[in-house]
């Protein structure tokens, strides 16, 4: 019998056995150890089998206590070592961002850091350049407002000999690219330089401040910076899954310490909340003072003050009627959340020991945390629809435009980092206040602030220090995922006034492309091409990009050129395992349909159906969906007449 079945017949049996399913747990059940285990026993048995996870562990705080904490599966699935929430050790992952705000506000209270200081006050080995009216504070670090770029390279290595020092990757990649305490933008770096900081202040490394100023007085004994090889018979191993087994991962070592590298237990994890919940204690030791724990609850950056923002290290949600704050945490193999309502002086930790991006999708964690609160804190009733106002007169032409979500990387390389997203959001003005998506209108109510006709959805707006609009937020959405306004102002504000006169930057061939000024944007792809590393990954990507440009511009025969090069680049690259290869194999199908819809635009009826018939021989694809693929596409209609188009309908 495999593992899977073992324990497959293990949690489903726990489940049955329970007298108590969850869908019985009321309100009025009290938040002990009983209660909640009877609730969350089967949930979690169900949870596990359905969405393929091997191991998991909870604790909850209420009332300055550890009212239930357990473990569920196993930390290892070749030994069978069953989790133990006092003992077993899972990374926490982006979790990290909020501890390392802990550690900040502890320096804070010893008088070692100042939260409204220029960071710049604090740092030798480097400074950060900042060409903006105010400087980047410490405060907007903790708040995901530092206006860094999010470059994303560099940052993970299986061996951490490889690893660069926190204070050398950050003087390399630490860019500013907008106006700090602006706009919200989901941020590794600022963290991680807030993590420096500590180091630059007290003369230890971040590991070691972490240890002795916030896990040490908290009793925190079994949590660490990367857990110490006498702790790794402890330390939870994970997995993806790959639709019908477990393939463990490898542990990652992080540049980004203090954003991405804290491993801990469930009890710790506890031991934290009655901290953070109460005046900053718990009966171990305290991490700051009593004010400084007040102000931690309190929200320090939103959009509008009816949206949801950001607390020191946290992220705001109003879920139940119920204020939130939480944050969480995602990495190969493991999936974790902090999560506390402060008002009620609950908080709980989850983690599993299987990321949630590989194999079936899994989102155990957060479908827990729904259900536990929609059992303790029931949806309240919505209020009756606002009675709409009359919409401001004002013009709306100054919001008109594309919207992209802002966490990519905007000064790397074409091809490396942070991708953005190929399409963002389309507003248009349809007269004085009003405004409209392809979903809905919104109407002005201030000068920056738009809702629907309900009343409920909002858009709030930024604007630069020159009053153009910059950015916009909404209030249904998470704080992080702001979307910035892709125009000539963004690659002004990214790359300079004079970027025209150096080589040529990525924002700007992002922005062509994504407002299809496609001439623009082939061009820029193209001089990009030709300054780019030969083989690599910046030369493929930029030719990939610059061919669907050609191609959408009309000029089907540079196309096909462009994409060829590029399907060459990505087909040796589907051989690679992990994300690699997932990347490979995404681009070299998208390459290969828009290399044959070139073809069939510059009239190259028979490279195009070479292409079809290698998609079929070569790699097994049925030839009724190709036909159907055709079909669907405007670009292929000089295929369709052709008899050899009959012939794959047939």
């Amino acid at each position: 019998m495999t593992f899977r079945r073992r324990i497959a017949i293990l949690v489903t049996g726990l489940a049955l056995g329970l007298i108590h399913s969850f869908a019985d747990a009321r309100q009025s059940d009290p938040l002990n150890e009983k209660a909640l285990g009877s609730f969350l026993d089967p949930l979690f048995a169900s949870k596990m089998v359905d969405e393929h996870v091997p191991g998991a562990v909870i604790s909850v705080v209420w009332k300055n206590e550890i009212v239930f904490a357990k473990g569920y599966g196993v930390a290892d699935v070749t030994h069978e070592t069953p989790v133990d929430p006092a003992m077993t050790i899972f990374r926490i992952g982006s979790t990290t961002k909020a501890l390392t705000a802990l550690g900040v506000l502890n320096a804070v209270d010893r008088g070692t850091l100042d939260l409204d200081a220029d960071i710049n006050t604090y740092l030798d080995h480097f400074k950060v350049e900042q060409g903006y009216d105010a400087p980047v504070r410490v405060k907007h670090l903790l708040s995901h407002t530092g206006g860094f770029d999010q470059l994303g390279v560099n940052r993970s290595f299986l061996d951490p000999a490889r690893r660069p020092s926190l204070a050398d990757w950050l003087k390399r990649d630490l860019r500013t690219i907008r106006s700090p305490g602006r706009d919200s933008c989901y941020d590794t770096y600022g963290i991680s330089l807030a993590g420096h900081l500590l180091e630059a202040v007290s003369g230890l490394d971040y590991a070691t401040y972490m240890r002795q100023h916030v896990f040490e007085p908290l009793g925190m004994k079994r949590t660490a910076v990367e857990a110490p090889d006498a702790w790794r018979d402890n330390l939870a191993m994970g997995y993806s899954f790959n639709g019908s087994d477990y393939v463990q991962q490898p542990y990652e070592y992080y540049t980004s310490r203090p954003a991405s590298s804290i491993d801990a237990t469930a009890i710790d994890m506890g031991n934290l909340l009655i901290a953070l919940l109460g005046d900053g204690a718990n009966h171990h030791g305290r991490v700051f003072s009593a004010g400084m724990a007040d102000r931690l609850h309190r929200p320090q950056y939103r959009a509008h003050p009816d949206f949801p923002g950001f607390a020191w290290g946290f992220w705001e949600e109003l879920t139940n009627g119920q204020r939130v704050i939480s944050h969480g945490g995602v990495m190969w193999g493991f999936n974790s959340l902090l999560y506390m309502i402060p008002e009620q002086e609950l908080g709980l930790f989850i983690a599993i020991n299987r990321d949630p991006e590989t194999g079936p999708h899994t989102q155990m964690v957060g479908d827990i945390k729904d259900r536990l609160m929609d059992a303790w804190f029931p949806p309240v009733e919505p209020e009756p629809d606002p009675v709409m106002p009359e919409p401001l007169p004002i013009d709306t032409k100054r919001f008109e435009g594309t919207y992209i979500g802002n966490l990519y990387r905007h000064t790397c390389p074409e091809g490396e980092g942070w991708m953005p997203n190929r399409s963002g959001s389309r507003l248009t003005s349809v007269g004085p206040g009003v405004i409209k998506s392809p979903s809905r209108e919104y109407y002005a109510v201030e000068p920056l602030l738009f809702v629907d006709a309900t009343g409920r959805l909002k858009l709030a707006f930024s604007e630069d220090d020159q009053g153009r609009i910059a950015a916009v937020a909404f209030n249904a959405r998470s704080p992080g995922l702001t979307e910035e306004k892709v125009d000539a102002r963004l690659i002004e504000e990214v790359a300079g006034a004079a970027w025209r006169d150096g080589p040529m930057p990525s924002i700007a061939a992002i922005v062509y492309r994504l407002t299809e000024q496609w001439a623009d944007a082939a061009r820029a792809y193209d001089e990009i091409a030709g300054s780019a590393e030969p083989k690599s990954m910046g030369l493929a990507m930029a030719r990939y990009q610059g061919g669907y440009c050609h191609l959408e511009n009309g000029d089907g025969a540079a196309a096909a050129e462009r994409l060829a090069a590029s399907r060459v680049f990505f087909e040796h690259l589907m051989e690679q395992s992990g994300p690699l290869g997932r990347l490979g194999r995404q681009y070299f199908r998208q390459s290969h349909f828009n290399q044959i819809a070139a073809h069939a635009v510059a009239g190259q009826n028979d490279e195009a159906f070479a292409l079809i018939h290698e998609a079929i021989n070569k790699y097994g694809v049925p030839p009724a969906a190709i036909a159907e693929d055709l079909l669907e596409s405007p670009k292929m209609k000089n295929l369709l007449d052709d008899p050899r188009f009959e012939a794959l309908k047939n």
